[in-house]
């Protein structure tokens, strides 16, 4: 959903996930679910009450006596001797924020995520807009008409009877799902909730396989995925299937994974991390390249044959000479010529397959 790390955005990449992530630790604090709705509310609009909120809770946890404990924090508070910060000035807040700074932060009471939770609201509020100033799109789009219920569906409203579903219930039950992201549409929105599923979908994964329980054979198909590939898609490529993923990916050529990831390392990476490789007729000549090379090369014998002959000199006609010969050669080709992949037929296909194999073949045509 993040911008792409190329063309010198790193570092404002980098300092949105980050904001996502403190607000999204925030919110897990204070006992809320994080959803898209709730992280543009606090991005967009200020993670001062959420702060205050979480600290309240924290405390509450460590110290179920905590506000005794902080009384004196309160007084003075109230009588003007705590500094006010930049977005929050009420005293009642002044006193939870220095309560906090000087009582729990920075000890085994505290937490890191409300401690970076609290440098974000210390940012410079200028500065910290123009670094997220690629992500508030987005974040208004996802959350924008029907996209926002669907996406971010409230829990607490009891006249909603649509199932609420995440990827680790859909895995555990066993469940079919299908996303049509029409990026044909709007591409941007496409890519960014494609992104997003990859994501959690990674993030299930790692939990099947750091349990060693596995629900079974997960099948995931991503069909133009040149669209939505990203680093947790690379991920389940590359150890998916210790969790039991199996992945059929889809794509165009090589050009659009390397527009898509800004590095032709990363888009070889994806197409590396496949173990079968099936192709259909191909114009692109940097994919036809690429796949000639996966194919790898033969040997092929080459057998030349030569006949003459010739007359003698003189006045006997009768009088020639003739000859035969026979040499044989092995060249080193292509196992498959790259310019035949431009001009395979419909349905026809040559695959690469685990183990070695290399089969050429033909779609059945299925017909009533």
């Amino acid at each position: 959903m993040l911008p792409s790390q190329s063309g010198g955005s790193d570092s404002f990449t980098a300092f949105a996930f980050r904001a996502l992530n403190l607000v999204a630790q925030g919110l897990v604090e204070v006992g809320r679910r994080p959803s898209i709705k709730e992280l543009r509310f606090f991005i967009e609009g200020g993670a001062e009450s959420l702060l205050i909120r979480a600290m309240e809770c924290h405390a509450g946890r460590v110290d179920p006596q905590w506000r005794d404990s902080a009384d004196d924090f309160f007084k003075r508070a109230q009588e003007g001797k705590i500094k006010k910060m930049e977005t929050i000035t009420q005293p009642k807040d002044l006193a939870v924020v220095e309560y906090y700074r000087k009582v729990l932060s920075n000890t085994d009471k505290g937490s890191e995520g409300i401690d970076g939770l609290l440098s974000l609201v210390e940012h410079n509020r200028m500065h910290f807009s123009k670094m997220i100033a690629s992500l508030i799109p987005v974040l208004n789009m996802l959350t924008s008409g029907e996209l926002g219920g669907l996406l971010s569906p409230d829990e607490t409203n009891v006249s909603d009877m649509r199932p609420i579903f995440d990827t680790s219930t859909i895995i555990s039950g066993k469940h079919v799902i299908y996303i049509g992201l029409d990026s044909l549409s709007d591409a941007i929105v496409s890519s960014a909730i494609g992104s997003i599923v990859l994501a959690d979908f990674a993030s299930v994964a790692g939990a099947i396989y750091n349990s060693g329980i596995k629900p079974g054979r997960i099948s995931m198909f991503v069909d133009e995925a040149a669209e939505v590939v990203n680093v947790p898609f690379i991920q389940i490529l590359n150890k998916g299937r210790g969790a039991g993923f199996q992945v059929v990916m889809a794509t165009q050529t090589l050009p659009d994974l390397i527009a898509r990831t800004g590095d032709e390392a990363k888009a070889r990476q994806i197409i590396g991390n496949c173990n079968n490789l099936i192709t259909l007729r191909i114009k692109d000549g940097d994919t036809q390249k690429f796949v000639v090379e996966t194919f790898g090369k033969t040997y092929i014998k080459t057998v030349q044959q030569s006949i003459g002959a010739s007359m003698n000199s003189g006045d006997n006609l009768a009088h020639f000479s003739g000859n035969t010969g026979q040499s044989l050669t092995y060249g080193e080709y292509d196992l498959f010529p790259q310019h035949l992949l431009g001009h395979l037929p419909n349905f026809h296909y040559i695959a690469a397959i685990a183990g070695g194999r290399v089969i050429k073949g033909r779609l059945p045509i299925i017909t009533q």
